[in-house]
């Protein structure tokens, strides 16, 4: 139901009457290795123990760092993204290849 909100939001300012000077777009990263992300990993009684095994088995054999989601996120919001606008963005080393 979330996700469903969250494109019809995305979807609304590209209506003609919300037409406005400003940009919509959805970041949808994988798992990142963050330093919680770390311990969690570690945790045997961790409820996500399995996604976490089976992430570090996509294309790219690892997770996403916390910078590369930061570099799409530093490029949506420069004006080198100009007309990007109403996408859904998926950074996740391949996973759902």
């Amino acid at each position: 139901m979330a996700a469903t909100i969250i494109f019809v939001l995305l979807k609304l300012p590209q209506l003609p009457q919300y037409q406005l000077s400003y940009r919509c777009n959805v970041i949808c990263p994988s798992p990142v290795a963050t330093p919680s992300y770390s311990e969690r990993a570690q945790d045997l009684n961790d409820s996500d123990k399995t996604h976490i095994d089976y992430m570090r088995d996509t294309m790219i054999g690892r997770l996403a760092y916390p910078e590369e989601v930061a570099n799409l996120c530093v490029y949506l919001a420069s004006d080198e993204s100009s007309y990007h606008t109403g996408n859904v963005f998926t950074i996740d080393g391949g996973f759902c290849l």
